[in-house]
């Protein structure tokens, strides 16, 4: 209703805007912050940060979008939907955010986050780190999994057995004054094509030409090809100073925390058995939380799963400050 934009448009089409009050109430509860427009808002951040003007003439403090490692190369981070709880807030919130890193460095210095949820749509939030702490930022992460032996050489050996190894987008999700990593780890048949004639046969200078493929043929291969779905292999989860890849997503929080899985029954989920004190009892918190919401997410619950999400927030939040004070 302010935007000069819009108000022009509307005036030349006057059936092209409503007001916004006239949406239906089950569409304003799926409302998303436009990625395009949080794009250029986090690049236009990186400088306009500064508030000191000597600082900002000298661009001393500049910050930049972290790269990550997806597939087999390195390239920025795409913003990405996220539900978290907020620590002055009641409830958990749905969000737009992207992690910010110093110019030209790969720790992490901040994060900006745009406000999904009605009454507070559009809203920026900016967390900013402190510089004397060193937090991980995605690409120390990325480091990490390269570092790592076993990981590395699971991966290496994935890739030389037909197939291809793709590392999906990171997700740093903010806890507290850290940050907890998620990265799927793909792999994607390689299908090899033969080069034959147009009758079908190889022939034996097929190899130095260029492939020939009859109009039969070619779709066959076309179809081939599109039935190579990347599958779902591994789930990297980095916490503090723990890096674990392990089948899904509950076997990986499980061994972050600390956690000792056994199934109740055949048909039942797992649950945890705590092998001591401390961080395993609140791990074994955890991980019923986070089973909880899974099972709230799958029903569509959204209410039950935001709450779920705020209860493993706060224990997440409790064992990153008694590992400080083991310290």
């Amino acid at each position: 209703e302010k935007d000069p934009i819009v108000k022009t448009y509307a005036r030349i089409f006057p059936d092209l805007f409503k007001p916004f009050k006239e949406m239906p109430a089950e569409l304003k509860e799926h409302i998303r912050y436009p990625r395009d427009l949080f794009k250029i808002q986090m690049e236009t951040y990186t400088k306009y940060h500064m508030e000191d003007v000597q600082v900002f003439y000298n661009q001393e403090d500049l910050w930049q979008i972290p790269d990550e490692v997806y597939g087999e190369s390195r390239q920025k981070m795409e913003p990405y939907y996220i539900i978290i709880k907020l620590p002055e807030e009641q409830k958990a919130e749905f969000f737009l955010m992207t992690p910010f890193t110093p110019s030209k460095k790969d720790n992490m210095i901040g994060w900006l986050a745009a406000r999904c949820d009605l009454p507070d749509y559009g809203n920026l939030l900016v967390y900013k780190l402190p510089k004397e702490k060193l937090v991980y930022g995605p690409m120390q992460i990325e480091a990490r999994v390269d570092q790592q032996t076993e990981i590395s050489r699971e991966l290496s050996l994935w890739g030389q057995r037909g197939s291809r190894v793709i590392r999906g987008n990171l997700l740093a999700i903010p806890v507290s004054d850290t940050f907890i990593y998620v990265e799927p780890v793909y792999l994607e048949a390689i299908q090899e094509e033969s080069q034959m004639s147009p009758t079908g046969t190889p022939q034996p200078g097929d190899r130095a030409k260029p492939p020939k493929t009859s109009a039969l043929a070619r779709p066959q291969m076309e179809k081939s090809r599109a039935a190579s779905l990347p599958e779902l292999k591994r789930v990297i989860v980095a916490f503090s100073n723990r890096l674990i890849m392990e089948e899904n997503l509950n076997k990986a929080l499980s061994s972050i925390l600390d956690l000792e899985i056994t199934p109740k029954h055949p048909t039942s989920l797992a649950i945890p058995q705590i092998k001591g004190e401390g961080l395993s009892k609140l791990g074994a918190t955890a991980l019923d939380h986070y089973n909880k919401a899974k099972a709230y997410l799958r029903h569509g619950d959204w209410t039950g799963y935001g709450r779920e999400l705020e209860n493993l927030e706060k224990i997440l939040k409790e064992m990153s400050g008694m590992k400080k004070e083991k310290k």
